[in-house]
């Protein structure tokens, strides 16, 4: 090969070298657009619609569901609960008291007076079963010539009494009613102290508010004074709350001055700072799931947020008995008792200072099982019990004439005793 001809074809290799290289530039650069452009694609579409790889939560999917089936649909519909899908929110509170307030009910009692008939009180309730039973506070009817039910819907009833019980502060009443949207109970001791609870009810007249806090306490233990006198035409005559100053939500007309005597003490009693006021009193406190911790009876005047409801469980039992037998029966184990701790027990010369003291031990069946004055109870069918409230709260869950056995230490040294629960003298 010549000298020319090795030049040509040396230059003919680096011209297509230089072809390659700049071939390979261009796609590069190429690439790299389109990868830009992709990128910005799928940052605009993050940005704005906010995927995640985890699963959605109950309340975005049932967002997600009524935004689907208002497409489907131009006008809003109503379901079997009588809430509106269309007031489903991402936000739990929302989602909740539209799913609540349909069972939620406003009541008025009306007294038959020589004047006529007359308002002596409101206050709320809800629904706890598709015939119409209603529950509500005792201090709200008792006493009561009429008591008049309105739900949500504008639905107007006169409701008929079913039953009361003072000691629990329980009433259930019962309209001519089917196929009604009713709440579900949660049981007592799945409440936690710190959970967020919503409070549906009419507070002085302002119909079906809704306020939120969270469970403050559980097991107190409320003790409140009744009255003993006879005022001229106060339909409450006889409920723990007439003159109670410090403790209230009459709804009744305060028309006299009072003596307060002896009261039975509720226990386990769920504590609150969701805002309760009067006419507050008989409706729920829910859990974020919508079942019924507690129903709103009491608020404490002296101080803020100390708003008191009645637990589920002693909800539901009072229930049943009504229901049954038009009446309550507690139990009672027949004994005083007291909390202990490190002063009694140095004073009493006690060999723990935890448990639950025996004070006294009145004639009855805990006498004749062998319970002696100081012993301490540490615990009743196999529980064991650090509070007075938590022992009287287990033994009110059961019914005269139940057995139990107690876990007892005495001088140090460990027994049970079996004996027969007696009725509780109201």
């Amino acid at each position: 090969m010549s000298e020319n001809t090795q030049q040509r074809y040396d230059n003919q290799q680096e011209t297509l070298l230089s072809k390659k290289r700049i071939g390979g530039i261009l796609v590069g650069i190429i690439l790299f657009i389109i990868g830009g452009m992709l990128g910005s694609f799928l940052s605009i579409y993050w940005i704005a619609g906010n995927p995640s790889i985890l699963p959605e939560t109950p309340f975005a999917i049932a967002y997600q569901d009524s935004q689907d089936q208002k497409t489907d649909s131009s006008s809003p519909s109503t379901d079997s609960s009588g809430a509106d899908e269309s007031s489903i929110s991402k936000d739990p509170i929302v989602t909740v008291a539209a799913s609540v307030s349909p069972s939620v009910v406003k009541i008025e009692v009306l007294a038959q007076t020589r004047y006529g008939w007359q308002k002596a009180g409101s206050g709320s309730g809800f629904i706890v079963s598709e015939d119409g039973y209603i529950v509500t506070n005792n201090h709200v009817v008792d006493g009561s010539h009429k008591i008049l039910v309105e739900r949500k819907s504008g639905e107007k009833y006169e409701a008929q009494l079913i039953g009361t019980d003072p000691i629990s502060d329980i009433a259930l009443i019962q309209i001519d009613a089917s196929g009604l949207p009713s709440l579900e109970f949660e049981k007592s001791e799945n409440v936690r102290v710190g959970e967020t609870v919503i409070a549906i009810g009419n507070p002085y007249g302002y119909e079906y508010t809704v306020t939120k806090g969270v469970v403050s306490a559980i097991q107190r233990e409320i003790s409140i004074p009744e009255t003993s006198s006879s005022p001229p035409i106060n339909p409450f005559k006889g409920t723990p709350f007439d003159g109670f100053e410090d403790y209230f939500d009459f709804n009744t007309p305060q028309q006299q001055s009072n003596t307060p005597t002896a009261n039975i003490p509720m226990v386990g009693v769920v504590q609150t700072d969701a805002a309760i006021n009067p006419g507050n009193s008989g409706g729920p406190l829910v859990d974020l799931e919508g079942k019924v911790i507690g129903v709103n009876f009491l608020i404490d005047a002296q101080g803020q947020g100390l708003g008191f409801a009645i637990d589920s469980n002693t909800v539901k039992k009072v229930i049943t008995d009504l229901q049954k037998y038009g009446t309550v029966s507690w139990a009672s184990l027949g004994v005083v008792i007291t909390e202990n701790n490190d002063e009694i027990a140095a004073s009493l010369k006690l060999a723990m200072n935890t448990g639950v003291i025996v004070v006294e031990v009145p004639a009855g069946n805990a006498r004749k099982a062998g319970v002696l004055k100081q012993d301490v109870i540490v615990g009743i069918d196999d529980r064991m019990f650090g509070t007075p409230q938590e022992l009287i709260t287990y033994i009110r869950s059961k019914n005269p004439g139940d057995e139990v056995e107690l876990l007892i230490n005495r001088d140090g040294k460990e027994m049970k005793i079996k004996t027969i629960l007696e009725e509780l003298k109201k």
